[in-house]
């Protein structure tokens, strides 16, 4: 609950210092955008000697919120989400972390972009310190028009624990709003 709160007082002393001139159809200044789309995710997990890999469409959600030091870079905090069902129950893999967008013409309404970036992964463990997840994304875009955009991310994710790893890699497209 802690991390929570901090990292809304974070996202409020962003907003609140953000440059009077944010919002101005001007991608330089303070940024905050979301995505949904669908993706290809495959894992494949290690308890003890034995390895099992599964592979499965997922939805994937995505939130970033950051500062653009100029029209063609963007560096912001990220999270990606994805999720499935399985057996009736919800599955979550998530990457949390920074990241970073650079746009390759800041004179045109419409822009070809990379992204990239990388993060933790939270386990779903609670407290425990049995686990422990990094992850990386990398990415190609384009801005179709002022706001909007499609995206296609590659991720990688690995969860170590002491009796058990797991190694995630997903293709998700995502289609993006971004205020700025």
């Amino acid at each position: 609950m802690r991390r929570i709160s901090l990292l809304i007082y974070i996202a409020i002393s962003i907003l609140c210092s953000a440059s009077i001139y944010a919002f101005d159809d001007e991608r330089k200044g303070f940024i905050l955008g979301g995505g949904l789309g669908v993706g290809y995710l495959s894992n494949t997990t290690s308890p003890g000697s034995l390895l099992d890999t599964d592979s499965r469409i997922v939805f994937h959600i995505n939130f970033k919120i950051g500062y653009a030091p100029s029209n063609t870079l963007e560096i912001f905090y990220h999270q990606r989400i994805s999720w499935w069902g399985q057996s009736g129950r919800t599955y979550l893999l998530g990457l949390i972390g920074a990241g970073f967008t650079l746009y390759f013409d800041n004179t045109s309404e419409t822009d070809w972009f990379v992204s990239g970036g990388i993060g933790f992964v939270p386990t779903g463990r609670g407290r425990s310190t049995d686990f422990f997840g990094f992850g990386l994304f990398a990415g190609a875009g384009y801005e179709f028009s002022r706001h909007w955009t499609v995206e296609v991310d590659l991720l990688y994710s690995t969860v170590t624990g002491n009796y058990s790893n797991a190694d995630s890699f997903g293709v998700v497209v995502t289609v993006n709003v971004l205020a700025f």
